[in-house]
This record gives C-alpha cells, sequence and structure tokens, in this order.
C-alpha cells in the first residue's frame, strides 16, 4: 500500500528567484481543475516557462480569484532548487495539509466499485467493463491497481495476463486497460503512480514486456512515452468493395464454406484447434482458451457480430473470423484468415465474402472491409473483388515496453528499442487481431 500527499498553499505565499534557461526542462502542459484552484501536481520538471508562469501567478494574481495554488512535494523541491524563496507574509496559511491517496491492488470485494468507476470516467456502459472482466479467463481481481481518496475509488489502471506468439515461441507478457482518473482528481500524477507500480508488478510475475494500445494524438500517448513506453507501426487496410454490380470478378464454382457455431462443443474444438495450430503463422497473437470462442458473442454490443468460416478440401482447411461492427451490416472487421498453403487464398476469402453478404440479408451498395495488411498476403483482392476504394495507415497506438530481458530466436533482448527492432526484423509480420483487444 502506498500513500501519496497533496500540499496546497495560499497566495499569502511570495515567490521569487531568477531564471535560468540553460537547463533542459520537460514541457509540461498547465491547466486549471476549477474556478478557485491551480494545479500543479503534476510536475516532475520544470521548463523555463513553466517556472515564470508559477512565478507570473503568483505574483500578479493578488487580487485572490484564484486563491489556492497546488504544489506536490517534488514541484516545490524544483523550485527551491532553481533558485526560488518561499517566504510567508503575515497571514499565512496552508490548507489541506494531509490529503492523501492510498495505492493499492484490488481485490474481489472491490469489482464491483471499479467497474462503476470506469464506467464514470469513460461514459461508456457499465456492461462493457462488467464483459471485458467476467468473460476474461486470466482475471484476476489483484491485477487491479487502484489509487482511493476517502476511500473511495478515483484512478485505476489493469493488467491483463495474456501470452503472445511471437513466431517460434509464446511469451508471458502484461497488457495495460482501464487507465481511468476522476476529473475532479487529474493532473496530480495518479495514473503515473499506477503505471509505475503496475510496472514494477509485471516485473516481479516474470512477464517479457508490456504491451498497449492508446490514441496517439491524445494526453495519455505522451503519458506512456514518458513512462518509457514507445510505439510502433502497424501497418493497416481498409476496402471498400462495390456491390452494386457483381462483386465477384471470377465466376468460380462455389466452394463448401460453413459458418460455425459459437454455442457447438464440436465447433468451439475444431476453432479452438485452427487458431492454436495457425498461432505461428504470424506474430502478435495472443494464445485463446477454449471459452474465448464460446465467449465471443455474449458481448452485450448487439452492434457488433462474430461470425467463424471454415473450409475443408480433403486434407487442406482454411478459416476466417470475422465481426460485422454496426446493425446496417456494411463494416466488417478481418480478425483471423488462416488457408493452408496449397489453397488460393485468394479464392478461399472470395468465397467466404460471399457467404458473409448471404448471411446478412440486406441489400448493401458498399461493403467496407478492415484488417491488418499483413494478415492478407498473399491475397490479390483487385482479382476477385470490384474496388471502390483502398488505403492504408500505420497505426502508431501499439505501445510495448520491455520489463525482463529474454531472447527472440538467438538474440537477447535488454531494452524496449531492441525488442521493436527484432519484432520488425523477423520474417514474420507483426499481425494484432483486434478480437483479442483488452
Amino acid at each position: 500500500m502506498y500513500t501519496s500527499s497533496v500540499i496546497r498553499l495560499s497566495f499569502d505565499y511570495i515567490v521569487s528567484g531568477t531564471f535560468d534557461p540553460r537547463p533542459v526542462f520537460k514541457q509540461i502542459a498547465i491547466k486549471p481543475t476549477g474556478d478557485s484552484i491551480l494545479d500543479f501536481t503534476s510536475l516532475n520538471k520544470l521548463r523555463l516557462n513553466d517556472l515564470k508562469r508559477i512565478y507570473g501567478l503568483i505574483q500578479i494574481r493578488r487580487d485572490r480569484s484564484h486563491p489556492n495554488l497546488i504544489l506536490n512535494a517534488r514541484t516545490i523541491h524544483t523550485l527551491l532548487g532553481h533558485g526560488f524563496k518561499m517566504t510567508p507574509e503575515k497571514h499565512v496559511k496552508i490548507i489541506d495539509m494531509n490529503e492523501e491517496y492510498v495505492f493499492k491492488q484490488a481485490n474481489d470485494d472491490l469489482v464491483e466499485e471499479f467497474l462503476d468507476h470506469c464506467h464514470t470516467v469513460f461514459n461508456v456502459p457499465k456492461q462493457f467493463f462488467a464483459d471485458h472482466y467476467y468473460l476474461d479467463a486470466s482475471r484476476d481481481s489483484s491485477s487491479i491497481v487502484i489509487a482511493c481518496y476517502k476511500d473511495r475509488i478515483v484512478s485505476s489502471v489493469r493488467i491483463y495476463h495474456r501470452e503472445m506468439s511471437l513466431g517460434n515461441r509464446n511469451v508471458e507478457i502484461g497488457a495495460i486497460g482501464d487507465v481511468a482518473t476522476d476529473l475532479q482528481h487529474r493532473m496530480k500524477g495518479l495514473a503515473s503512480k499506477l503505471l509505475s507500480i503496475s510496472n514494477d508488478m509485471m516485473v516481479q510475475q516474470g512477464k517479457c514486456f508490456g504491451f498497449l494500445h492508446t490514441n496517439p494524438v491524445g494526453a495519455a500517448f505522451k503519458l506512456y512515452c514518458s513512462l518509457g513506453w514507445c510505439s510502433w507501426n502497424l501497418l493497416r487496410s481498409t476496402v471498400t468493395l462495390n456491390l452494386t454490380n457483381n462483386v465477384f470478378k471470377e465466376d468460380e464454382k462455389s466452394l463448401s464454406v460453413q459458418k460455425l457455431d459459437f454455442e457447438n462443443g464440436k465447433d468451439i474444438g475444431l476453432i479452438h484447434s485452427l487458431h492454436s495450430r495457425n498461432l505461428n503463422a504470424a506474430i502478435g497473437q495472443f494464445t485463446r482458451p477454449k471459452s474465448f470462442w464460446k465467449n465471443l458473442n455474449l458481448r452485450t454490443d448487439d452492434r457488433n457480430q462474430f461470425v467463424c468460416l471454415y473450409f475443408c478440401d480433403n486434407d487442406s482447411e482454411a478459416y476466417g473470423l470475422f465481426e460485422f461492427s454496426n446493425k446496417q451490416f456494411d463494416s466488417l472487421e478481418i480478425h483471423d484468415f488462416y488457408v493452408d498453403h496449397n489453397l488460393d487464398a485468394t479464392i478461399i476469402l472470395s468465397e467466404m465474402i460471399r457467404k458473409l453478404l448471404d448471411l446478412t440479408k440486406f441489400e448493401l451498395q458498399h461493403l467496407e472491409i478492415r484488417y491488418a495488411t499483413h494478415l492478407l498476403f498473399p491475397v490479390d483482392l483487385y482479382r476477385c473483388f470490384d474496388i471502390h476504394s483502398k488505403s492504408e495507415h500505420n497505426d502508431i497506438g501499439y505501445m510495448v515496453k520491455l520489463l525482463n530481458p529474454f531472447m527472440i530466436e538467438n538474440q537477447r533482448i535488454t531494452t524496449t528499442e531492441q525488442l521493436i527492432s527484432a519484432l520488425t526484423d523477423l520474417p514474420y509480420k507483426f499481425i494484432f487481431s483486434r478480437a483479442d483487444k483488452f
């Protein structure tokens, strides 16, 4: 259990000092947390303009329209270290000296409060987070790290225990999710503290590296970068098929593609076997327990529907996992696509798309298909489809951080930069299936 104190100083303090522009300071965003409080508790290092701003706020805002300034101990130390002196006037006032946050691992009794907390912060139905937790075969309440204020959860980070394929081997990793802080308690370094605690936990658990996805243009991306996380590009493609005419350019003999049932034990066994057998065909895939398949369509979001299709010709097999992402069935994500080498991957995908269109029973004008670009190699989309448009982009929101040194093929990985380089240089291409999202 960890505690952290926040100090609030009144404007009766006079701060004076000189500014030395020579040190290199880290840029930190500064913003008020309310009408009466200016919050600087997240500042670990200060640049010149930050120092001037703090000095100016205290010296100029003497009208007391913002009477309280919040500083954490490290910020005060930094100010003093750069020549500042904090001298109280005769009406000195220090308030909320013992405002404390308690950092700890959750337990089963706190899971529901944690789910309520995520619902409040993200403004997403609670059941979404409940499904993420209760349908996870590797769930562990002690892997939820929380910050509490007055016995209430105000910030959280969850570690998802996963095993990732790296081509010729599987390694234990920690996936980070549910990073959430109440609006009133932001800019106080809570998420940074929880991520540091989570990092130490994953190191002790022997995880090889951490893995997460975030918005690459959001504030969280900058936070992760400051904590040693690094991004690498995952190439993704979006293709729109024109369905106004016959989408299929080649009039091949219809293949016997069948839909597998996620509620049928025999079908689940077949899907599980196919995925496990083809897991090492790429890097970035997570191993999946059998319960994963049964739970796919138990999620309460009825906008999404998963479909698994299977083809068999003598001893040759192929399967694909697809997800319609809205009720109009005009947007499709390809999560998995595995084809034995002696089969024509282009024809197999063509037949699976034909089957999916038959299942929708909609008269569609266009079908948008999204996928990790390397997933469909060597499929020739233009050979079988009438392509309306196609685009590619690099998603840099995928981030990793080395936790413990380990071997990839014959190379010992000791830094995050080496990890990214090794993953990039492997003969297999990195493919992360969004069906494994956390």
